[in-house]
């Protein structure tokens, strides 16, 4: 197991905006944070741009977006 850390990137959420996650993989991870701020939508794929916003996305045709968090690792 390893330890995976994000940031929720939201100025409405005060609380919790960081938090380390346990899991086997980067993906895993990415569940979890989707269960934990996003109301646990399935995390299909997701994007990373070069500032570390990582984009989660479900598993619709069109990839729509379930929500974006910051990658602290």
């Amino acid at each position: 197991m390893q330890t995976f850390t994000f940031r929720r990137r939201s100025t409405n959420h005060p609380h919790d905006m960081e938090r380390s996650f346990q899991a086997s993989g980067f993906l895993e991870a990415l569940q979890q944070a989707s269960d934990y701020w996003f109301g646990g939508d399935q995390v299909f794929d997701w994007q990373k741009d070069r500032n570390n916003v990582v984009t989660l996305l479900n598993s619709s045709s069109n990839g729509n977006v379930i929500g974006t968090l910051m990658d602290c690792n």
